[in-house]
């Protein structure tokens, strides 16, 4: 059950650091280039770029932080083992 915690444990803090980076790279470097352009070049850009980051991997990122943070949390909520 240790083992399981563990990896567990760093499959959350992995999934989580990748979010985070992902959602930092995004607000730091993408969102400022794309507002230094006009509105309507501003929309289509940013449209585009969510239908393009709408994949497995995003979604592995995204949905498994938060189901393996919380599934992380309960097992180690049970006690020592």
């Amino acid at each position: 059950m240790t083992s399981l915690r563990t990896a567990v444990l760093v499959a959350a803090t992995l999934t989580t650091g990748l979010a985070a980076g992902l959602f930092t790279s995004w607000a730091y470097s993408v969102m400022p280039g794309v507002g230094r352009a006009d509105d309507r070049t501003f929309v289509t850009a940013v449209q585009r770029m969510n239908e393009a980051i709408l994949n497995g991997w995003f979604a592995v990122c995204f949905g498994g932080a938060l189901v393996l943070g919380v599934l992380a949390a309960l097992l180690h909520l049970g006690g020592p083992d």
